[in-house]
């Protein structure tokens, strides 16, 4: 693909880049810059040969009867190299009277296509992470002043990203609802477990909740005291709990059997949408409160009395039932002094409130 002597022109032309930068950086920040750049140089020439060289394949295995080459024409593409040009050949289909560029079809590159993929991915991952004013300001510092995008394309970029992924997971949805074709996922884990939830952000129009469910097989540990999640998978979306929850089956489906699985975890914050969606989902599936909520309904529950505490989070780590945890916490509130901020009597609706709160948010039912 590269000529010998292409390879030395680009080994010596980046040798004696280096070389300058060494005699002529005032501090290691100018000298890093100046040898960024000398490689972007390099290989964008590599990178414009190497197009040369697969557009003058293409040209050598056409269909001859067919294609015609009719002029060749430069495209300007924008690259993390900086602007790179490409000079393919226009050729016409002598059946249809089409016009085709082969290079561009053989490349991915969509018809006036000025933005290389590499670039509008980084784009759009910055621009979920803040504005688009800042997104393009970002990608232009992390590619060293070759990229220039705008916010407005950056804008309608995320919009056609997003109506793809939409329009992804519609489809996987429709094709196991409404036809019944089972998804190709094979993978069977010893567990899996499923947490959704609900966040929300300010729209134009007010607050749009936006759904989040996270699917994965465990935690591993990746250093003192930190933990990740293991093969995880998340589906995210702003529709009603029915639909949302059917796009996330669908989505597992696609890497998992979830129809083989065993254990299968499902949890959330307690709120009624994602408890009752999780529950038809996966409905072979344990629930279980997240920790967080579960200590704060612990606390709702119980105030501040540490026995308490400990005769319930006890029960619940060796796994007995809500209705067990239930009786012997009534059991036990009979046996103690109310605190007195709920009046001398008012033992009973302490109890209530107690065995209420912890159903309301922690249990299945």
């Amino acid at each position: 693909m590269f000529s010998v002597r292409l390879l030395v022109e680009a080994v010596l032309l980046l040798a004696r880049a280096i070389a300058e930068a060494l005699r002529e950086a005032p501090d290691f920040r100018a000298l890093e810059c100046r040898i960024v750049a000398a490689v972007q140089d390099v290989a964008r020439r590599l990178f414009e040969h190497a197009c040369a060289y697969l557009d003058e394949q293409a040209l050598r295995a056409r269909d001859a009867a067919r294609l015609a080459p009719v002029h060749t024409k430069a495209k300007k593409l924008q690259t993390v190299f900086g602007a790179l040009y490409l000079r393919r050949r226009y050729y016409r289909d002598r059946q249809t009277g089409a016009g085709r560029f082969v290079l561009d079809e053989l490349l991915g590159l969509e018809p006036r296509q000025r933005i290389s993929p590499l670039v509008w991915e980084r784009g759009v991952l910055q621009a979920t992470e803040r504005s688009f004013r800042g997104a393009a300001r970002a990608l232009e510092a992390i590619s060293g002043g070759t990229v220039h995008v705008s916010a407005m394309g950056l804008w309608r970029r995320l919009q056609a990203v997003g109506a793809g992924l939409k329009a992804r997971t519609s489809a996987r949805r429709e094709a196991l609802f409404a036809f019944g074709e089972v998804p190709p996922g094979r993978a069977v884990p010893e567990a899996l477990h499923v947490e959704a939830d609900e966040f929300f952000v300010p729209g134009r129009g007010g607050a749009v909740g936006i759904k989040l469910c996270v699917g994965y097989e465990g935690k591993e540990p990746v250093g003192r005291g930190r933990r990740r999640l293991v093969n995880r998978r998340v589906h995210a979306a702003v529709v009603d709990g029915a639909t949302f929850f059917e796009e996330t089956v669908a989505e597992f489906g696609q890497v998992w059997d979830l129809g083989a699985v065993q254990a299968c975890w499902v949890g959330s914050d307690g709120a009624p949408w994602a408890k009752q969606g999780l529950k038809e989902a996966f409905p072979r599936a344990t629930f279980r409160l997240d920790p967080f909520h579960l200590r704060r309904a612990l606390r709702e529950g119980l105030g501040h009395d540490p026995a308490a505490h400990a005769a319930v989070q006890s029960a619940l780590a060796a796994g007995r039932s809500w209705a067990e945890v239930a009786k012997d916490l009534e059991a036990w509130l009979r046996r103690v002094r109310v605190p007195a901020l709920y009046g001398p009597s008012a033992g009973r609706t302490w109890v209530k409130h107690v065995l209420r709160e912890l159903v309301r948010i922690g249990s299945v039912a």
